[in-house]
């Protein structure tokens, strides 16, 4: 929370990062930001950006499609610097992508407490709650293609570590 700039060489020459996801809360992409992050990819960017900072995302040449939350028109105040953001530039922008936090299960922005009463009222079935709420996305935790007590269970035991509380490894027998 409170961070908005992703600074100067941040994740330069990560070799392996393949996927970047700028939430919303980031306003600005530093200079050689994601520099020679030579297998970057696929790249998420919040409506909340308003520059991109010289070689932000030079020598990524696998990018190929930038997906933006925002309209065209949105897109096109940003303030991007070309020097250097060639393959970003020259990339497919695809607009009014709908960005989703794995566990933001109401998709208000926040992984919170929220979260867990949306999880409740899923399992529980309460009257006037609907599967339309709920992020399926956001609520597949464990990644396995179904919603599950397995994901509540993951989003309650990563809040309870950001309240202070310690965190109990959970044993997984098929690992």
């Amino acid at each position: 929370d409170g961070v908005t700039t992703i600074g100067t060489a941040a994740f330069s020459c990560c070799s392996e990062l393949t996927n970047v996801f700028i939430y919303n809360s980031f306003t600005t992409i530093g200079m050689n930001a994601f520099a020679y992050c030579e297998k970057l990819s696929k790249i998420i960017v919040g409506n909340k950006v308003t520059s991109i900072d010289s070689y932000a995302f030079d020598d990524c040449t696998n990018i190929t499609d930038v997906y933006y939350t925002g309209s065209k028109d949105e897109w096109n105040t940003i303030s991007i610097i070309e020097w250097g953001n060639e393959y970003l530039l020259n990339a497919t922008i695809h607009f009014n992508y709908k960005q989703y936090i794995p566990g933001d299960i109401n998709n208000d922005g926040v992984v919170s407490a929220e979260d867990e009463v949306y999880f409740s009222r899923y399992f529980a079935k309460w009257d006037g709650y609907t599967d339309t709420e709920l992020s399926y996305d956001a609520a597949d935790l464990d990644s396995d293609g179904n919603i599950s007590n397995t994901d509540s269970v993951i989003l309650s035991r990563h809040l309870a570590k950001w309240s202070g509380y310690i965190e109990i490894p959970i044993s997984n027998k098929s690992q």
